[in-house]
C-alpha cells in the first residue's frame, strides 16, 4: 500500500555558509570564532527582525525559516551589508565572508527542523553566490518583484547538484558593498525588464487604457481562462475533442479533460502552432468535415481520436491525419495506469511531433520528461474542476472553484491544482462584480504553483495577469508574460493579455503582433478580433482596412450565445467604418442585440 505524502508548506529559506572556514580556523582558531559567533548572532537578530526563525546551525552553516520571500531577501540584504562594514575594519586574511542562498519552495517540517527540495535548492544556491554575496531562485525573484531597490544578474538555467530540476537562478547586487561594486563592474546582464522597472514608466495613456480595459469588461475574453494553447509557427495542429469510447455522461469531464491535457502538453513545443481549447471546442459533436473544419482554423494537421477511464486505466487512441489529402499521417492507440496519463500525454506529443518531422528543443525534452505521476483521486477533481471552470459562466466558475479547491486538499503539492486555482481566481478578478480577495487568492496560488513546479506556463500567466490588473506592476507583470509564453509558446490568452500591456505603454507594432499571435492561436473567440481591430484605431495610423478585417471577423464567428461580444464586434466594426468615412453599421445594429 502506497504512504501517505507527508503534508509540506510553503516557505521562504535563507542557507549561509561561511567562505573558507575550514582555512580561517586552521590559520587562527580562536579569532575566528570569536569573529563568526559574533556574525551568527548578529544574522539571528536580523532573522528574528524580520519575523522569520532560525532552523538550526551548522557549524559554520546558518538555516533560517521565513513566511514571506521579502523578508527573506531584505534580511539577506542586511545581513551582507553590515558583514562588510565589519569585515572592511578587519585584515584581509580575517574577514568572515558569508555567501547566502534564498530559495521559495515547499518544505517539509518535523520535529523543529524542515526538509525537502526546498531547502536543498536554498543550500546549493549559495553555493553560486559570490563571497559576500546573494544568490535567489526564480521563484523568490517572481515574489518580491520591484519591492526592493536591488538589481538581479540572470544566471539562466542552472543544474544544481542533487536537484532533478535545472532551477532558474539569480546574482543579487547589494548596494555599497565590494561584492555589489564588483557585480556591477563585471556588468552581469541583467533582464531587460529590470531595467524597464528603473525607468519608472507611467505614461497618462497607459492609465487611460487600463481603465477602458477594465469598464468595458474584459471579463468576456477573460471568462474563457489564460490557459488556451497554440504557438504560431510552421505547423498549425488542430486537436479536436476527443470522443467518448462509451457515451457514458459521466465521464464527458474526463474526456474534454484528456483533449486539453493533449493540447497542453503539444503547446509546450515550440516548433508547433496548436490551436487553442476554446476555438477548438467549438466542433464538439459537428458534423462538419476534417477539410472544412482546417480550413476555418487554419491547421495543416489535425488529431482526432477518443478516450476512456475503465477502473485505474486510461485507454487513448489517436491519429494525425492531414487534411489536404484526408491521408493518416500516424496513428496510435494506448492502455496506461491512471497514475502516469501525464506521462502518456507527453508521449503522444512527442509522437505527432515526430509525425509532422518538429524537432524538440533540449529544454522541450527535459519538461516532458519531468512530468510527474498524478494521485488519481487528486487529478480526477482537478478535471472536474477545470471542465467547469471552463464552461465560462459565473454557476461554472463557482462549481469549478469547489472541485480545484477539494484537489488542493487531497494534495496541496499539486502544482497543476494550484495553477488551476490561481486561473479560477483570475477570472473572478476579471468579472463585472468581483470578490475582493479574488485576486490575492489567484495571486498565492500562483506563487504556490510557481514554487512547486516553476516550469508551469499555466501559472506564470495566472501571475501576470495579477501584477498587471491588480498590483500595477508593470516591470513584474512583463517578466511573467514573458516566462509564460516562454515556458507554453501557444497560451493565447496570455498572448491577449500581454498585447493589452504592450498597448499600455504604447509599443503598438508590438502589441498587434501578440494580439495578432492570440488571433490566429484562437481564431473563433471573437473578443479577440474585435479587440485586434481597435488596436489598429488607437495608434491612429490609419489603418482602417486591417480594423475592419478584423471586427468583421469578430461578427461573423460570435454565436448566437455570445451577444457581448457580438455588440463588442458591432461597436468597433461602426467605429472602423466612422473612422474611414464609410459607415458600414448603425446604433440599432449595436444595440439592437443581434
Amino acid at each position: 500500500m502506497e504512504q501517505e505524502r507527508l503534508p509540506r508548506k510553503l516557505a521562504a529559506v535563507l542557507y549561509a555558509d561561511v567562505v573558507g572556514y575550514s582555512r580561517l580556523m586552521g590559520e587562527a582558531e580562536d579569532a575566528t570564532h570569536r569573529t563568526l559567533s559574533d556574525y551568527l548572532d548578529l544574522i539571528a537578530a536580523f532573522v528574528a527582525g524580520r519575523k522569520g526563525r532560525i532552523v538550526h546551525y551548522a557549524g559554520d552553516a546558518v538555516l533560517a525559516r521565513f513566511d514571506a520571500a521579502i523578508d527573506a531577501l531584505a534580511c539577506a540584504t542586511q545581513v551582507q551589508t553590515e558583514l562588510a562594514a565589519r569585515n572592511a575594519l578587519l585584515a584581509a586574511q580575517r574577514k568572515v565572508e558569508f555567501r547566502i542562498g534564498v530559495n521559495l519552495g515547499d518544505v517539509i517540517e518535523d520535529r523543529g527542523d524542515i526538509y525537502g527540495d526546498g531547502v536543498n535548492v536554498a543550500a546549493r544556491l549559495q553555493e553560486l553566490a559570490d563571497p559576500g554575496g546573494i544568490c535567489v531562485s526564480e521563484s523568490v525573484r517572481i515574489a518580491v518583484g520591484n519591492r526592493l531597490p536591488l538589481e538581479l544578474s540572470d544566471l539562466g538555467e542552472t543544474s544544481l547538484k542533487n536537484i532533478t530540476n535545472a532551477v532558474r537562478a539569480y546574482r543579487v547586487r547589494v548596494p555599497g558593498t565590494e561584492h555589489g561594486e564588483r557585480e556591477r563592474a563585471h556588468g552581469a546582464e541583467r533582464r531587460r525588464s529590470v531595467s524597464r522597472a528603473r525607468r519608472r514608466i507611467e505614461p497618462r495613456s497607459a492609465f487611460v487604457a487600463l481603465a477602458f480595459l477594465v469598464a468595458v469588461g474584459v471579463s468576456v475574453a477573460a471568462a474563457l481562462l489564460g490557459r488556451d494553447s497554440a504557438a504560431p509557427r510552421a505547423v498549425t495542429v488542430a486537436v479536436l475533442p476527443l470522443m467518448s469510447y462509451s457515451n457514458d455522461p459521466e465521464q464527458e469531464y474526463f474526456v474534454d479533460g484528456m483533449t486539453e491535457a493533449l493540447i497542453t502538453s503539444l503547446a509546450r513545443l515550440g516548433g508547433l502552432n496548436v490551436i487553442s481549447r476554446t476555438s477548438i471546442m467549438r466542433y464538439k459533436n459537428t458534423d462538419k468535415s476534417l477539410p472544412e473544419i482546417a480550413r476555418e482554423l487554419g491547421a495543416t494537421a489535425v488529431v482526432e481520436g477518443s478516450a476512456q477511464l475503465a477502473g485505474d486505466v486510461v485507454r487513448i487512441t489517436a491519429q494525425l491525419i492531414d487534411p489536404a489529402t484526408d491521408g493518416h499521417l500516424w496513428a496510435q492507440e494506448y492502455d496506461r495506469p491512471f497514475a502516469d496519463v501525464l506521462r502518456l500525454q507527453s508521449e503522444i506529443a512527442r509522437s505527432i511531433a515526430g509525425a509532422v518531422e518538429v524537432a524538440i528543443a533540449p529544454a522541450e525534452t527535459r519538461r516532458l520528461d519531468g512530468v510527474p505521476s498524478v494521485d488519481p483521486a487528486t487529478y480526477q477533481a482537478y478535471l472536474r474542476g477545470m471542465y467547469h471552470l471552463n464552461k465560462g459562466t459565473p454557476e461554472g466558475v463557482a462549481e469549478g472553484l469547489r472541485f480545484l479547491h477539494d484537489a488542493v486538499d487531497r494534495d496541496p503539492g499539486d502544482a497543476l491544482a494550484q495553477a488551476g486555482l490561481a486561473l479560477g481566481y483570475a477570472t473572478l478578478g476579471h468579472g463585472t462584480s468581483p470578490q475582493a480577495d479574488a485576486w490575492p487568492r489567484a495571486r498565492a496560488a500562483a506563487m504556490r504553483a510557481i514554487a512547486l513546479d516553476p516550469n508551469l506556463a499555466e501559472a506564470y500567466a495566472a501571475l501576470a495577469d495579477v501584477k498587471l490588473y491588480m498590483e500595477w506592476d508593470w516591470a513584474g507583470a512583463e517578466q511573467a508574460f514573458l516566462r509564460a509564453n516562454e515556458l507554453g509558446p501557444s497560451l493565447a490568452m496570455n498572448h491577449y493579455h500581454y498585447a493589452w500591456y504592450l498597448a499600455l505603454f504604447e509599443r503598438w507594432d508590438e502589441a498587434i503582433a501578440e494580439h495578432k499571435r492570440a488571433a490566429q492561436l484562437d481564431p473563433l473567440t471573437p473578443t479577440i478580433t474585435a479587440w485586434l481591430g481597435g488596436l489598429y484605431l488607437y495608434q491612429d495610423l490609419g489603418r482602417y482596412e486591417e480594423a475592419l478585417v478584423a471586427v468583421q471577423r469578430c461578427v461573423a464567428s460570435a454565436t448566437s450565445g455570445q451577444k457581448p461580444s457580438r455588440k463588442m464586434g458591432h461597436f468597433e466594426l461602426l467605429r472602423a467604418s466612422r473612422r474611414r468615412h464609410e459607415v458600414h453599421g448603425s446604433a440599432s445594429a449595436i444595440y439592437g442585440g443581434r
